[in-house]
């Protein structure tokens, strides 16, 4: 049986044609980069069939699929790194709880990402991050920029990802995630300790948006606590991966 998430589908995460309709879909974008210590190249333009395991056993690969309505792209790329069918089918359902599935050789954190939009309002949308031997897979469900500062981090020959494999990376995209997670509650309760402490009488309408406000901090807090379990999980995860020489040298 399949997970389901807290609540009702947030704004922003995508629902398949055949759930409901008048749901804008995006069209799937596709972003690769190859990296070491001393070589990185960002490709720009690029088809479903250069998603492929680099033969330089020296690179890391890390291949970005925004848009989880291309079922026959995401499962083509699952079928090029020999990804879990069943696992991919996991990656496709936007609904998914976040888990991790870890396999001999690779291993799949799927969370939620937060963020805020104007008047305190939160959007969210499912990630899966998948780490094997070589390669990092990302999916979401939008094409908003989520990774923009670990890409400058890669872009640095003397950063630490650079000098690194691919469950570091792996480490980095994830915890950039759940750092989302404090950010957003901690706006959450600043506006909640403002309006308490300049309302003189609370009227209908701000003790609205105070429950308001409280009940949104309050569901990132258990989404958050969802999320934060497989993540410890990753930690020892990686290290035995690392220990089973995830990448070869």
């Amino acid at each position: 049986m399949r997970d389901e998430p807290l609540g009702s589908p947030t704004k922003g995460s995508h629902i398949s044609s055949d759930e409901t309709e008048g749901v804008e879909e995006i069209s799937a974008m596709l972003s690769m980069i190859d990296f070491s210590t001393i070589h990185m190249k960002v490709h720009d333009k690029i088809s479903i069939d250069d998603c492929v395991l680099p033969q330089d056993s020296a690179l890391t690969r890390s291949v970005h699929l925004a848009g989880l309505q291309d079922r026959q792209s995401i499962e083509q790329i699952g079928r090029q790194f020999g990804i879990h069918p069943l696992l991919v089918e996991d990656i496709l359902n936007p609904r998914h709880r976040p888990k991790l599935d870890a396999e001999s050789d690779q291993f799949c954190l799927i969370l939620r990402e937060f963020r805020l939009i104007p008047s305190l309002q939160m959007e969210s949308e499912q990630v899966s991050i998948v780490v094997g031997s070589g390669f990092v897979l990302s999916f979401q469900e939008s094409n908003v920029d989520l990774f923009s500062d670990i890409k400058l981090r890669l872009s640095n020959p003397k950063s630490r990802v650079r000098r690194s494999k691919s469950d570091f990376l792996g480490y980095l995209l994830i915890d950039a995630l759940i750092d989302r997670y404090l950010t957003i509650m901690d706006a959450f309760d600043d506006r909640i300790q403002t309006l308490e402490d300049t309302s003189e009488s609370w009227d209908r309408m701000t003790l609205n948006e105070i429950y308001r406000l409280r009940y949104l901090m309050e569901s990132c807090r258990e989404l958050s606590a969802l999320s934060e379990r497989p993540f410890r999980d990753l930690y020892e995860a990686s290290l035995k991966l690392s220990l089973k020489r995830l990448v070869p040298t």
